[in-house]
């Protein structure tokens, strides 16, 4: 097991950390939450696999394979198969009706290493710098953020009207904006979004989306640490989800209406 090592190629940097990681630098992920004021640059430490499932039921409620259900044609059907041993289901009775298509979603492993070689002050090493506090911005963004100088008593002085004992119980009440994007947001309007907190993601230069939340974070820090006791690699385990479902032209191209 070596130090912390470099090597640097034309194909990009790439850094091995304690023989485990090999990290080619080429290939980055941003990962940027605007009103909290944190943008997030990692690796990109594996594949990319977009997923989406389209939901489908019988169209006939409460019908099987022959999709005649329980009602009277139904009844009709088993004691047909109960006397003669036939049957009055059609193959076309097992078709089914479109529920809809779930948003994009798909899962992503940054890595990060501390790779600055010279350590100033505790604020200023690597570990803390290049790993923890990327590391802890991606953690926020999955939490509520909590509005200041804002309150319900203010924001709904109207609907509370004069009485005390509102105010008084809407005092205990404090604000905060969700970790992802409102209903009403619009990613050609940024002020849209409001107080909520939407993600955007992107990977290369061949994936964007905005308007989307991270759904799980899951973050692994390395058991080796500098001098001041950050550590120095970690990996981030995210799934993100975008906010609307995609759809395709006549040229069976995909786009994600987020993107546009």
């Amino acid at each position: 097991m070596g130090m912390l090592g470099f090597l640097f190629g034309s194909a990009g940097t790439v850094a091995t950390v304690e023989d485990e990681y090999e990290l080619d630098t080429s290939v980055t992920v941003t990962v940027l939450c605007e009103h909290k004021k944190k943008k997030v640059t990692g690796i990109l430490g594996g594949d990319i696999q977009l997923k989406a499932s389209s939901e489908w039921e019988g169209f006939i409620s409460g019908g099987g394979s022959g999709g005649l259900g329980s009602g009277v044609i139904g009844g009709l059907d088993k004691l047909s198969q109960i006397g003669n041993g036939q049957t009055i289901q059609q193959p076309w009775l097992g078709r089914k009706t479109w529920k809809g298509t779930t948003p994009l979603s798909f899962a992503l492993k940054l890595r990060f290493a501390a790779i600055s070689t010279t350590e100033v002050t505790i604020e200023q090493t690597g570990g803390k710098a290049e790993v923890y506090d990327p590391c802890m911005a991606l953690l926020s963004f999955a939490y509520p953020r909590q509005l200041t100088g804002k309150s319900y008593e203010g924001e709904h002085k109207e609907a509370l009207g004069k009485s005390d004992d509102n105010k008084d119980i809407a005092s205990m009440f404090k604000l905060y904006a969700i970790p992802g994007p409102s209903l009403l947001y619009d990613p050609k309007n940024k002020s849209s979004a409001k107080d909520s907190d939407p993600v955007e993601i992107t990977v290369g230069t061949f994936l964007e989306l905005k308007g989307c939340y991270l759904k799980e974070v899951s973050i692994t820090f390395s058991k080796v640490f500098d001098s001041y006791g950050w550590p120095l690699t970690a990996e981030a385990d995210l799934t993100v989800e975008s906010m609307d479902v995609a759809y395709v032209n006549s040229d069976t191209l995909l786009y994600v209406l987020v993107c546009l």
